[in-house]
């Protein structure tokens, strides 16, 4: 979630932009961009429920996320700055075929621009299917259309390099006289990076980007990721089985006293969004982490506390048995 914020600039522009269609073109490519960190085909970490992502120090935008379900597994997101509001629900479902698995990102995307109150529901742009040798790959296509669904102005693009636009006819025809202009161009990435990580998103994995008095319940803390990144996989390997063991018993302990996980940041709705995949329960950001780092950074009370030293903990129960 946290790495499509490094091209956040598109949705400052979006929200300074007085034309309409242009406002859609900017709006979009920032939505596409996010589709280069899928190229990681590799399994990730499952997020501990609870688990949280703090994010400050970019372009004035605060963002923080919570993993609020376990199962199904689902997430929940929220950033801001001086010009937009970014509100997502993320849930994973996944359909096993036989000798292979299909996972689909089912999810909701809201992007609120400030200055006029406008408010963005982005879904997925489609994309080609790719063809024999590799034709076809990463290549998108599409319009932005006005209120009598007319094509205004064209898009194209690879979603793992850039993405232009161009006015066009009723047709959907480039106009005479105009030119394919790049509104949106993927960062540079370290040579031969074995993660096929931007330097943004090194970034947003260090340090630099928390702020000073992170969550316990942070993912830069969790003990099995730190092993990882300093190329310690079997000690990775142990703390992750010790990490979801920990998770079991919360979740007997919880069982065992009829309580129900309630995550801190953002709240259960009554909103229910049909995707092309299933129905989507939808979390709303309740404001509390505002509340919460307003209150933090304005205190003189609290000692600096190094954050590398904080130990993970997005756990319900203390001191909870993993046995």
């Amino acid at each position: 979630m946290a790495e499509l914020m490094e091209y956040s600039n598109l949705l400052d522009r979006a929200d300074e932009c007085e034309d309409p269609y242009m406002r859609l073109v900017f709006a979009t490519s920032w939505a596409i961009s996010v589709y280069y960190a899928y190229q990681r085909t590799w399994k990730p970490f499952n997020p501990i429920l609870g688990e949280t992502y703090e994010m400050v120090n970019h372009s004035g935008v605060t963002f923080i996320a919570e993993q609020v379900s376990h199962h199904p597994p689902m997430s929940a997101g929220h950033a801001e700055n001086e010009h937009f509001a970014y509100d997502v629900t993320s849930k994973l479902k996944t359909k096993f075929l036989g000798n292979s698995l299909d996972v689909y990102p089912v999810g909701r995307t809201h992007v609120t621009l400030k200055r006029d109150g406008v408010v963005l529901d982005l879904v997925p742009p489609p994309t080609k299917p790719c063809g024999w040798f590799g034709a076809g790959r990463y290549e998108v296509d599409g319009y932005v259309y006005n209120a009598a669904e007319e094509p205004q102005i064209l898009m194209t693009g690879k979603w793992n390099e850039s993405m232009s636009y161009q006015p066009c006819d009723m047709e959907g025809e480039p106009l005479p006289g105009t030119e394919l202009k790049e509104v949106w161009h993927i960062a540079d990435a370290p040579k031969n990076d074995k993660f096929q990580y931007t330097y943004f998103a090194h970034k947003i994995n260090s340090f630099d980007t928390a702020p000073k008095r992170l969550l316990a319940s942070d993912s830069r803390l969790r003990p099995d990721r730190c092993a990882l990144e300093k190329g310690d996989l079997s000690k990775s390997g142990a703390e992750k089985s010790r990490l979801e063991e920990r998770q079991r018993a919360e979740k007997r302990e919880r069982e065992a006293k009829h309580h129900e996980f309630t995550p801190r940041w953002f709240d259960l709705t009554e909103e229910v969004t049909p995707t092309p995949w299933g129905d989507l329960e939808v979390y709303q950001y309740n404001n509390k982490y505002n509340e919460h780092r307003a209150a933090v950074d304005s205190s003189d009370s609290i000692d600096e506390v190094d954050v590398k030293l904080i130990e993970f903990n997005p756990w319900q129960y203390g001191n909870l048995s993993a046995e």
